[in-house]
């Protein structure tokens, strides 16, 4: 089963967005789990922004591993009578999006991503697309 969850913050010009889905397990197994399926078993954390100009997706480590192993990351956030998602495709260098989906080719930049003196990369519209990296401690 997906849980989904998103917060919504701003005004009409901008909403800051984070939406995550998680695969529900008990705690125990959900390490467990983690330790045999390595990388691809820790959930979406993709953070995305929202503005006039654009959107700008922030990726951690495992997701930049994902999309390396040739894994399109997706997030999305549902309502009644709409939604939206976003995917970040390797395999492909095209954007192209209609009603609530947009799918961003990332062929092309993943090298900048990969790139440890960047922190990120800009995908030209329209819309324009902003990947950065955010690497932390939280998978320490």
């Amino acid at each position: 089963s997906v849980q989904i969850s998103c917060e919504i913050k701003g005004t009409s010009r901008s909403a800051n967005m984070r939406a995550q889905h998680t695969t529900r397990f008990p705690p125990a197994r959900r390490k467990e789990r983690r330790r045999k399926r390595g990388a691809a078993a820790y959930p979406a954390r993709m953070k995305v922004r929202l503005t006039s100009r654009g959107l700008r997706a922030r990726l951690d480590d495992l997701e930049l591993a994902a999309l390396n192993r040739g894994e399109p990351l997706e997030v999305a956030a549902a309502w009644p009578g709409g939604g939206w998602r976003l995917v970040l495709d390797p395999a492909t260098a095209q954007t192209a999006g209609t009603a609530g989906d947009l799918r961003v080719g990332v062929r092309e930049v993943l090298a900048g991503l990969n790139d440890p003196a960047r922190e990120g990369v800009r995908v030209e519209g329209p819309p324009r697309v902003d990947i950065e990296k955010e690497f932390g401690p939280q998978h320490g």
